[in-house]
């Protein structure tokens, strides 16, 4: 026999009906008279969020994590944590919260896979409407959620729903309120435009928060674990080719500094960014179903922005007398566009925001001068 497939607070059950839509047979049964949905089953109809949290050594930082999830005005959730063999208390604080709220799932490996496995299996995992992967030292902000859902509903070409990250160092309070109080003001892209966005300024183009329609991210695939420090970008880049994005500049959530964050390494070494964000670019334009020229003008477009952000990057080292880090990154600049040996790229120089401040700056640090 069928039973009602929502729990005492109104909230979608888990399985068989998590992420389900309202079937005629279900319609008959549990609509008040006249075949409308009563209050309490109104739920139903609202679209279903499985936010899936990879997970390693970051016990302290859990209970933020998942409260900004649970804390969401979005009802019909599910919060996955997924942990690697956490030797801290991390088990044991996803294990307290999942004792009070029944939308929490964990799965514990008794062996570290890594955080891209993680997130595969995420993937897998989904059956809800949308979905979205959290790291487990990051937040989201309140309402983030609604608010990428209801422009997706409105706009069903829309793939994804990309809003700005707000850094916060790990010491200090996280917002206990809005981040925001005005409306947010979306942009839809076409996904061939957002593409050839990322490839004008591949560095300036950092993912944000996002929410993806989760039959897109199955059409999409898996995340791809040669490109450790840019899997998202590469991923986002497959996911913007099936549709199109909403975008907005409205804080969608937090992501905190602490010295352990994995992509550490990567904020702090300028050629490492560099060289993360073009192999991601040209894994995607290589494996696409783009047409082959296009694809290739694309790259082009790519590398040669590459080499001119190197390319000043190298003079503002050699400017303070850091030489081997200028020689590198020389070296990676000539090798991506060659004739920047013999053309240094001025244009580009002067399309850089804040350029007057920046050059400033760099002759200060390297002269003394106030």
């Amino acid at each position: 026999m069928l039973q009602p497939p929502w729990g005492e607070r109104g909230l979608l059950q888990y399985p068989p009906y998590y992420g389900k839509r309202l079937t005629a047979k279900m319609q008959n049964r549990w609509c008040g008279a006249g075949g409308f949905l009563t209050m309490r089953n109104r739920s139903v109809l609202m679209p279903s969020v499985d936010v899936v949290i990879p997970n390693y050594q970051y016990g302290r930082f859990l209970p933020g994590c998942i409260n900004s999830v649970l804390s969401q005005d979005v009802e019909n959730l599910r919060v996955l944590v997924i942990d690697n063999a956490s030797t801290d208390d991390s088990l044991e604080v996803a294990r307290a919260l999942a004792a009070t709220d029944r939308r929490i799932q964990i799965v514990a490996h008794p062996v570290n896979v890594g955080v891209t496995a993680s997130m595969n299996e995420g993937i897998d995992q989904a059956a809800a409407d949308y979905f979205t992967i959290l790291c487990s030292d990051d937040i989201l902000a309140p309402g983030s959620l609604s608010r990428a859902i209801s422009i997706m509903e409105k706009h069903p070409t829309v793939t994804v729903a990309q809003g700005a990250a707000q850094i916060l160092d790990f010491e200090l309070a996280l917002p206990t309120g809005p981040t925001t109080t005005d409306p947010p003001a979306w942009t839809i892209i076409s996904g061939s435009e957002y593409i050839e966005n990322i490839c004008r300024r591949p560095l300036h183009r950092p993912v944000g928060f996002i929410l993806v329609r989760t039959a897109a991210q199955k059409q999409a695939g898996y995340y791809t674990r040669e490109l450790p420090f840019t899997n998202d970008l590469e991923m986002l880049m497959r996911l913007v080719s099936i549709g199109d994005v909403a975008e907005t500049n409205t804080i969608q959530g937090i992501r905190r500094e602490h010295k352990n964050n994995i992509s550490s390494a990567y904020w702090q070494d300028f050629k490492l960014r560099l060289d993360a964000v073009y192999r991601a670019v040209e894994a995607f334009l290589s494996s696409c179903n783009m047409a082959k020229k296009q694809s290739a003008k694309l790259l082009t477009l790519a590398r040669v922005n590459l080499a001119c952000d190197a390319y000043w990057s190298a003079v503002s080292h050699l400017i303070r007398g850091r030489y081997r880090e200028a020689f590198e990154l020389f070296k990676f600049a000539f090798s991506l566009s060659p004739h920047l040996a013999i053309l240094p790229p001025v244009a580009h120089l002067l399309r850089t925001k804040n350029v007057l401040s920046r050059t400033r700056m760099v002759f200060s640090e390297a002269f003394g001068r106030g």
